[in-house]
């Protein structure tokens, strides 16, 4: 702990839960940090003004994460707006002190550290942060798309019974893979400034429905194509990198600008960031491609959708398909059901992208690469 009173948690070789378990038993306890390693000197400064300033303070949670350039930044927030979301998340999962939670991935990933904080909150174990997969013994996983997949591939977690998956969508032949072993699986949607704000939880045996339904104690609502969420798992604030406070939400309602659209019955589909591409004067919604392409890719296959320079049209929409030897042919046959505008008129296969601290494709630094492989 420094002068300030600021308690600062550092990635090392395990898992950072704990550590935050046993700093916010007290509501009012000091701010907490958790620093990412890429945000450094730069964060850490940032923080030490903002608790001097009177932004962050007792019972605060300052989380560095990364976005999707992978610039870090800071989210704040009470502790006590995760403390309110214990009780519903561990009642879906029907979560006991029986449960190892196996999580993988940087131990300061929200994803990761909510999920062996929650863990350790309700009783459970937690193991595996810092690994590329969850330990064999895991009982409940709680991952991204793309750890579920090598899990199903490895088939060695025999006790396995729920799957939860976040940060990413997931490829509904994943979610397949995992019900015909008799796992539950959870999807959830949220934002490390919103925490969880959609739900989907599908029992083997069962017709898996259409999208979220709003996590318990959510009001979700879907204006002019944005998703916005209020409710008590918002954080107070963003931090630049002077330490000063940007709110979440400037009114009742918060949000990070992903598109949605709305389903009957009060779900939603989340379809992304509203990336654009400016192609002879048609804006063309990145969101929206991906959507219609990704169901068409291969397991285990990307498709990232993005603009490179023409002469012509000044950009073009082009697919980069993460993961396959060459371009699918059911993707190019997929495609014809855009809009002419929308559809990739230039094609890449990659064995690998660069990607962000929580394992999901660094947009920018795709779209340079495939602007790069003209």
């Amino acid at each position: 702990m420094g002068a300030d009173g600021l308690v600062v948690l550092t990635a090392g070789a395990g898992d950072l839960a704990p550590a935050l378990v046993a700093a916010t038993q007290d509501p009012d306890h000091p701010p907490v940090l958790v620093l990412d390693p890429a945000g450094g000197d730069e964060l850490l400064m940032a923080t030490r003004r903002a608790v001097s300033a009177g932004d962050v303070r007792r019972g605060d949670l300052v989380l560095s994460t990364s976005g999707s350039t992978s610039r870090p930044r800071a989210v704040v927030r009470t502790s006590a707006s995760w403390a309110a979301s214990v009780r519903p998340f561990a009642d879906l999962l029907a979560l006991g002190r029986d449960d190892v939670v196996g999580t993988a991935g940087p131990p300061t990933s929200t994803l990761t550290l909510h999920a062996g904080w929650h863990a350790l909150r309700v009783g459970a174990r937690t193991a595996g942060a810092g690994g590329r997969t969850p330990p064999p013994d895991s009982t409940v996983l709680h991952v991204v798309p793309t750890v579920l997949a090598a899990v199903l591939e490895r088939d060695d977690h025999p006790r396995v019974r729920t799957a939860v998956v976040g940060g990413a969508g997931l490829d509904p032949r994943l979610r397949r893979q995992a019900l015909d072993r008799g796992w539950t699986v959870v999807e959830y949607y949220g934002a490390a400034e919103l925490s969880f704000v959609g739900i989907a939880r599908h029992a083997p045996g069962s017709a898996p429905e259409d999208g979220f339904a709003a996590f318990p104690g959510a009001a979700v609502r879907v204006r002019d194509g944005l998703l916005r969420v209020d409710s008590p798992y918002v954080a107070r604030c963003r931090l630049d990198a002077t330490g000063a406070p940007a709110p979440v939400a400037g009114s009742r309602w918060a949000g990070v600008g992903d598109v949605a659209r709305a389903l009957p019955e009060g779900r939603f589909v989340v379809l992304g960031r509203p990336g654009t591409v400016l192609s002879g004067g048609s804006t063309v919604l990145v969101a929206e491609v991906e959507h219609v392409l990704r169901p068409y890719a291969p397991a285990g296959v990307e498709v990232v959708v993005c603009g490179t320079p023409h002469e012509r049209f000044g950009e073009v929409v082009t697919a980069v398909v993460v993961g396959a030897p060459d371009v699918p042919a059911d993707l190019r046959t997929a495609a014809r059901a855009l809009p002419p505008a929308a559809r990739p008129r230039r094609w890449l296969a990659v064995a690998d992208v660069p990607r962000t601290g929580k394992g999901e494709p660094d947009r920018a630094a795709v779209a340079r690469l495939a602007g790069q492989r003209r």
